[in-house]
């Protein structure tokens, strides 16, 4: 947890006698100064997107599995939740971790100490003669498979803990002000149902003496008919904000990235977090055929692969620092068809035209890695229109291998809705 800072900052204000005094404003307790409410643009849709693809990736891991029979979109299980619960075990057990942490793509932690101080402004300016500190903790969960406009949505708590004074005492009657805030973009505007709370409002007595102590729930919800890309994407900015008498204008926490979107093939849209990136791992006796010629591909041995170009590498896995980005075959179909095409024709000229029935003991498919249903599969370079490092490589496997590892990447799309240019990783285990 990061340590308390003795910072304060402000400007001349009224005080509640009508004179003038320095606002020192509840503040973070995490060194940097603070941050006010405005009302200026986070910037375009497009401009977010690009934010949201380039800012800093935590990451979580999927276990490949074959669920064969459970292809209804209703029928996946979605990512397990946090809960406020478990996002103080963790923040307890790890001291030194960020802000903010994700559980996976739809679960979300923040943790913050804030500090009130007790004021006297009977002169100018204000002296500070206490203050009255606890730790905040928000969690977030978002939601796949509700596609219907108004049903796109995620759900926010706050629970505070921690409680502590220094110094003279703060009123127990002030009020602090909790909200989930949308920061202004040149988009859709953010809604909140208003069957769920706006904020929360408790007093400094109440966050003293009752611990932990729990917020109703907030609901932001995506409304908008439209979006930008294929699925109807759409991005928001989003912070805790916290406000007190010496501070209407409010006081941030840390931003986070919501993306929602539309996408039908994955079950109706969703809301979701995208600072955060999947890891999906085959485990090596699951799919034995399929998993040794991924390790292969990864391995930086260009030797173990066909085609094999020297000086070639195959993106991927942690180790290649390029992740798998998926192409969903309704969105370029001739990409798709593509990838196919040019791992098939490799897996003809090194097992042969009859390599599907050429084996003596079980039918084979010709397995491509990166994945036909990936950007960067063996018609990257052709579609991409340039010559990069970037490689393929193709084997005939045992078919049942094959098919069974290809259902488990058909889950992991849709438990984890990996849209169309989402970016993941793939890595094989013992």
């Amino acid at each position: 947890m990061l340590l308390l800072a003795g910072e304060t900052s402000g400007a001349a204000v009224p005080d509640d006698n009508g004179g003038s005094g320095i606002v020192h404003p509840p503040r973070w307790a995490d060194g940097s100064a603070p941050r006010s409410w405005g009302t200026s643009s986070t910037g375009t849709q497009e401009e977010l997107k690009r934010r949201a693809e380039s800012e800093p990736k935590q990451l979580y891991s999927v276990r490949a599995e074959d669920r064969s029979g459970e292809f209804s979109p209703l029928a996946f299980n979605q990512p397990a939740p946090a809960t406020l619960d478990e996002c103080r075990a963790y923040f307890d057990t790890h001291p030194d971790v960020p802000v903010t942490q994700y559980k996976n793509r739809l679960a979300m932690c923040q943790q913050y100490t804030v500090v009130v101080p007790f004021l006297d402004c009977s002169t100018n300016p204000c002296q500070e003669l206490g203050s009255q500190s606890f730790r905040v903790i928000m969690v977030g969960n978002g939601s796949i498979g509700k596609g219907g406009i108004g049903e796109r949505e995620m759900i926010f708590q706050l629970a505070t803990d921690r409680p502590a004074t220094t110094g003279a005492v703060p009123p127990p009657n002030e009020r602090v002000k909790f909200s989930v805030e949308c920061l202004p973009n040149d988009g859709p505007a953010c809604e909140w149902d208003n069957h769920h709370a706006f904020s929360w409002e408790p007093s400094l007595g109440e966050l003293r003496e009752l611990v932990p102590m729990v917020s109703p729930t907030f609901r932001f919800m995506d409304r908008t008919a439209e979006g930008i890309d294929p699925d109807e994407q759409n991005f928001f900015a989003l912070a805790p904000k916290i406000s007190h008498r010496h501070l209407p204008a409010g006081l941030l926490g840390e931003d986070f990235i919501v993306r929602c979107d539309q996408a039908a093939y994955l079950g109706g849209g969703s809301c979701l977090y995208t600072g955060i990136q999947p890891i999906l791992e085959y485990k090596r006796t699951d799919f034995p055929q399929f998993t040794q010629h991924l390790a292969d591909a990864q391995s930086g041995d260009m030797s173990l692969t066909k085609p094999g170009i020297n000086g070639k590498e195959i993106p991927g896995s942690l180790r290649s620092e390029k992740p798998l980005t998926r192409l969903y075959s309704g969105h370029d179909q001739v990409w798709y068809d593509r990838n196919n095409a040019i791992a098939v024709a490799n897996c003809k000229l090194h097992w042969g035209e009859d390599y599907p029935n050429n084996h003596p003991e079980y039918k084979r498919d010709c397995d491509e890695y990166p994945f036909r249903s990936t950007h960067e599969g063996a018609a990257y370079n052709e579609q991409m229109g340039i010559d990069s490092k970037w490689s393929y490589s193709s084997r005939a496997i045992h078919r049942e291998d094959n098919r069974a590892a290809g259902r488990a990447l058909n889950n992991f799309y849709n438990t984890e809705h990996v849209v169309h240019g989402d970016a993941f990783w793939v890595e094989v285990i013992d």
